[in-house]
């Protein structure tokens, strides 16, 4: 199988207080297939937002290329780019980042309506996402109203709606309670085999990572297997 994300040789540097460059990013590789869920753990600091934001075309590397769909997206114009984070890449963050003064709905109608879709469309198409996720009875209910679990499960709905190839997570449970982190777990896990999307998530969490179907480990720049002593509890 072709990988369905790719990035080879990933570079980043930002320039510190003193004015020196630091790496954070040194030669990092990913190869992800349709349907698999990778985790990336590692210590604060690490580089793991930073390699996140490469892969979800949010920054561009120094040096290295990422693929998608096995399109270079060094090669895609900015306008372009754009429309290819809308349609192909779903994010979620640990914190939502939802519209507070729209319905569980209307959040997850945005990308579908930035997307050019009619409001009739994206309505039943955000109802789908929802119910996929366990909130068919909270459509339309203000994301105010709703848990903290709930409110990432909206997110969740969202950034799947388009049926993305691939769905970047950074922390996604990082302040939920372990039950409704768990859950969630699940949901991430269910949706990566049943809707055949390439999942990639960064996260502390060891309950999280050992859902995975591959468990990596950024360390001085790059990416390698994690030991099953950095995974298990």
């Amino acid at each position: 199988m072709s990988a369905i994300l790719r990035a080879t040789g990933l570079v980043r540097r930002f320039i510190g207080g003193d004015g020196a460059a630091i790496s954070v990013l040194d030669g990092a590789d990913l190869s992800v297939e349709a349907g698999e869920f990778v985790a990336i753990i590692g210590a604060s600091g690490s580089g793991k937002s930073t390699l996140l934001h490469l892969l979800g075309a949010l920054d561009r590397p120094d040096a290295g290329e990422v693929y998608l769909e096995g399109t270079a997206l060094s090669a895609v114009p900015s306008e372009a780019l754009s429309a290819l984070r809308n349609q192909r890449l779903g994010f979620v963050f640990q914190f939502h980042h939802l519209l507070r003064d729209f319905t569980a709905r209307e959040n997850v109608m945005m990308p579908l309506l930035i997307g050019g879709m009619s409001v009739a469309g994206a309505r039943a198409h955000a109802g789908t996402s929802l119910a996929a996720v366990e909130l068919a009875h909270r459509v339309d209910a203000r994301v105010t109203v709703l848990s903290g679990g709930e409110q990432q499960r909206v997110a969740l709905a969202r950034a799947l709606v388009t049926n993305p190839a691939v769905l970047l997570a950074d922390e996604p449970t990082g302040n939920l309670d372990p039950p409704t982190a768990f859950h969630l777990h699940e949901v991430l896990a269910a949706r990566a085999r049943e809707q055949r999307v390439a999942v990639i998530v960064v996260t502390h969490s060891r309950a999280l990572a050992s859902r995975a179907d591959r468990v990596l480990s950024l360390e001085g720049g790059r990416l390698r297997p994690a030991d099953a002593s950095e995974v298990l509890a």
